[in-house]
């Protein structure tokens, strides 16, 4: 092969490894939060709600397209709730909160349930929402995690735990 035709493959290759090794690279600081919370279930939801309260910069990371887990694709409609000796309820916090979304009672349909998740995620300007995502790899670096890998699409996202003085990258698991 001549030299011009091997220099002309060699800069073709050299581009080609270039734009993609950037892409995944633009693909992690496209995702720079303080928490990253993979799984969307009621537990998931209320700790990305919470940490954007605290003016966290959350991305909330999601198995499916909507939140609400066991309460909106299982059905599961009926709750316990929790109450005094006066038979008062003593249920608080972002429970309370999503609680009154679905009409204060112990059963309800699974779409009144993910509507009232979607309103509580939608209202926090914190929250960055990756919705039909899969958790592919956590890589651990001196047992703490260093990066994890997320499919969504078939495209891959390197994400980057990064952690300085001033703020730690938090990375939450709400699985089944």
């Amino acid at each position: 092969m001549p030299k011009k035709e091997n220099l002309i493959i060699n800069i073709i290759l050299i581009l080609f490894l270039f734009i993609f090794s950037t892409q995944s690279v633009s693909a992690a600081e496209n995702f720079n939060k303080d928490l990253i919370v993979f799984g969307a279930e009621p537990e998931g939801v209320a700790a990305a709600v919470a940490a954007a309260r605290e003016d966290k910069e959350v991305l909330l990371v999601m198995k499916r397209e909507n939140p609400g887990g066991l309460m909106t694709y299982a059905a599961l409609n009926f709750i316990d709730l929790n109450y005094d000796s006066n038979s008062k309820n003593i249920n608080h916090g972002i429970f309370a909160e999503w609680h009154q979304k679905i009409g204060s009672s112990i059963s309800f349909s699974p779409q009144k349930a993910e509507s009232a998740f979607i309103e509580l995620l939608k209202a926090e300007e914190n929250i960055k929402i990756m919705e039909s995502a899969l958790l592919e790899k956590v890589e651990l670096k001196k047992n703490k995690i260093d990066f994890i890998t997320i499919t969504k699409n078939k495209q891959k996202y390197n994400l980057i735990i990064s952690i300085s003085h001033l703020y730690n990258t938090i990375f939450l698991l709400f699985l089944l």
